[in-house]
């Protein structure tokens, strides 16, 4: 899978997940991962989706910040910054916490659309987490 994913070869990286499946191998994090990364590298937000969809279906798989952010870097190829802020919503709505991975990728998807305003208030909501995290508090701004 991850030859196919590293050629960027979505159909093949998927025809062998398929087999994986149909043999009755139950996938852990490592294949959902390589084929949300691809088709989030690719800038297929509709993959990207089913992909993430499927994850949290299988319910096994432990709950993961980088799966999040994979899927916010297909929103943000796309330039579509209110995609990538629902995702980051979504993330924290689910239990985890941003990283500042995440928040890089929210401030590239403004960068890309040339929304400087943007790009700072994330990094403002940035500095008020690590400020509120100094003092015990939560969060701050934006839909978090």
């Amino acid at each position: 899978m991850q030859a196919h994913a590293v050629r960027r070869d979505a159909s093949g990286a998927e025809a062998v997940f398929a087999r994986m499946k149909a043999q009755g191998l139950l996938p852990d994090i490592v294949p959902y991962s390589i084929l949300l990364n691809l088709h989030a590298n690719r800038g297929d937000v509709t993959k990207a989706e089913e992909i993430f969809k499927e994850m949290k279906e299988v319910g096994n798989l432990p709950r993961c910040t980088r799966a999040y952010t994979a899927l916010m870097k297909a929103y943000m190829k796309k330039k579509d910054t209110e995609g990538a802020e629902d995702v980051l919503f979504r993330m924290a709505a689910g239990g985890e916490t941003p990283d500042v991975h995440a928040y890089t990728i929210l401030m590239r998807a403004y960068g890309k659309r040339g929304d400087v305003e943007g790009a700072e208030d994330v990094m403002r909501r940035v500095l008020l987490a690590v400020e509120g995290g100094r003092e015990g508090g939560g969060a701050g701004g934006g839909r978090m």
